[in-house]
């Protein structure tokens, strides 16, 4: 159920990284700043992007809260195309299988 619950917080990072992605491949570079649009839920608190950092906090993920954390997607730019490395303080257990 938590790892459900978590698939929408990694949802929330790539609406954003869609975005930056569209803007790096415009200006060559990915952007230093940028303003996400509000992506809150019942289990998203918010998203967040620095610095080449996408972070996308969970919230009520279980009924104490235990497992509450981010997760990460940090770009790089190579050739043109944007990379993403995902991570977090999520446990790993609990986030999709495309961020382990």
């Amino acid at each position: 159920m938590v790892r459900a619950k978590a698939s929408e917080v990694m949802l929330a990072a790539s609406s954003a990284r869609t975005s930056i992605a569209e803007i790096a491949a415009y200006q060559g570079s990915l952007p230093a700043t940028y303003t996400v649009e509000t992506q809150s839920s019942v289990y998203v608190s918010g998203v967040a992007y620095a610095a080449s950092v996408i972070t996308a906090t969970s919230r009520d993920l279980t009924s104490s809260g235990s497992t509450d954390g981010t997760i990460t997607l940090t770009g790089s730019m190579s050739g043109g195309q944007v990379t993403w490395v995902c991570a977090g303080t999520l446990p790993a257990k609990y986030r999709p299988s495309s961020c382990k």
